[in-house]
């Protein structure tokens, strides 16, 4: 089963993310798991309209391929990364990708929930959006499991402790982004932060994660 949602590092039960570029080579090498591919809201600080324009056309190729089950990350990014308009094109673009193929959209969004909750009103987007690496506080999590239904909430290493409560269960999900900890550690973190009894949380978001792939026609158990 699938269980972490959010890696860099291909693995068995994980989507791993990233660049065109290295997707390409992943699938080329047959690395293990799944993948996402997308334009990482830093990445957008280096590229010329030309070069990201190319880069979204990569992006559109590869998402149509069956180990790729997701798009992204992507998303906004107060701190690091190209201008606002710049971000906001490369955003628009991938989530218009996602909707295309009927694959989730995994997010990034740092510093910038409104615009992001913004998108996806504007979008009416019928895809599922994984906000990976949510770090919001409790009463954030609330509005979003209540007012915009589609958004899968992903908690890592670090979050705030007593948003995982708020989330409806359908919704959690967990990851081991960039972090040393083995994604049963970090579902087990989550567990006492729920109030849950140990194990559960990494069974509930595996399921979770198939059910949302699943939803999209997308079978990543058939993947290596």
């Amino acid at each position: 089963m699938f269980t972490d949602c959010h890696t860099h590092t291909p693995a068995p039960g994980a989507i791993a993310s990233g660049a065109p570029e290295q997707v390409r080579r992943w699938l080329a090498d047959g690395a293990p798991g799944a993948f996402s591919v997308g334009i990482h809201p830093w990445a957008t600080a280096a590229l010329s309209p030309q070069a990201l324009a190319a880069q979204l056309s990569d992006v559109e190729m590869l998402a149509r391929c069956e180990r790729v089950v997701a798009i992204g990350e992507a998303g906004f990014d107060r701190l690091r990364g190209g201008s606002r308009a710049v971000q906001r094109e490369a955003f628009l673009a991938q989530a218009k990708i996602a909707e295309a193929v009927g694959k989730p959209l995994v997010l990034h969004v740092v510093k910038d929930i409104d615009d992001v909750l913004a998108a996806r009103r504007g979008l009416r987007a019928g895809v599922p959006w994984i906000w990976h690496g949510f770090r919001g506080n409790a009463l954030q999590a609330a509005q979003i499991m209540r007012s915009y239904p589609g958004i899968y909430l992903s908690f890592g290493e670090k979050f705030n402790k007593a948003a995982p409560a708020a989330v409806v269960p359908s919704c959690l999900l967990v990851e081991t982004d960039e972090s040393a900890l083995p994604v049963d550690e970090i579902a087990a973190r989550v567990d006492a932060s729920r109030g849950s009894i140990p194990g559960s949380t990494l069974s509930l978001a595996g399921a979770n994660l198939q059910r949302l792939l699943g939803g999209c026609g997308v079978f990543p158990e058939q993947s290596r």
